[in-house]
């Protein structure tokens, strides 16, 4: 802002985390951050033809770990031959990256289990995780927003874990049908959560 009035304005919550989030995109802009190659190569031929498969397009994705920036760079492959029927069928590394960090989020799983640990087993609160992930990781950027969007990440996590598949098919094992329902709760403030 070019007014004298906005340099004196104190910088709230969400101009802090749009100025950490284009400091991160700068950082990982540069050369300095290392990069990774995700190729999703069980087999170099195709499953329906046996044709070769030929690489497709290529993604980027920043990835912020506790060691520091990084680009994860994943080839997308498919079949080369149009008359297969599998010419259609895109090859993502999708479990590649999953090892790396959940599909919607720009932090790795290890600065997820990270804040886990602090919230859950230190029993730190928001601000002196994100006190103590600046002391030990000073090149991981994150405001202390997304350090609470992180703790709700790892509960999820864990309550996924203690569903199992296993558990889930002896609990259904000799039921003809299973009923499905969907419940909601009116949201508290600043929750995501199906209404």
């Amino acid at each position: 802002c070019p007014s004298r009035f906005c340099a004196r304005m104190p910088m709230t919550t969400r101009a802090a985390e749009e100025a950490a989030r284009l400091a991160r995109k700068k950082t990982l802009g540069t050369d300095e951050a290392p990069s990774v190659l995700v190729d999703p190569l069980e087999t170099e031929r195709c499953q329906h033809c046996g044709g070769p498969l030929h690489s497709g397009a290529r993604g980027r994705r920043p990835l912020w770990r506790l060691d520091g920036p990084l680009i994860v760079i994943s080839i997308v492959r498919r079949c080369g031959r149009r008359d297969c029927p599998g010419w259609r069928e895109y090859r993502h590394p999708r479990a590649e990256l999953d090892r790396l960090a959940l599909r919607t989020g720009d932090f790795g799983l290890d600065v997820i289990l990270r804040v886990g640990a602090m919230r859950i087993l230190e029993r730190k609160r928001g601000p002196e995780i994100h006190r103590a992930l600046g002391e030990q990781s000073p090149k991981l950027l994150i405001s202390a927003r997304q350090v609470n969007r992180l703790v709700d990440d790892y509960n999820a996590l864990a309550e996924a874990s203690l569903r199992s598949a296993k558990g889930l098919r002896e609990a259904l094992r000799g039921r003809t049908s299973v009923t499905i329902s969907l419940d909601g709760l009116q949201p508290d403030q600043g929750k995501d959560m199906l209404w």
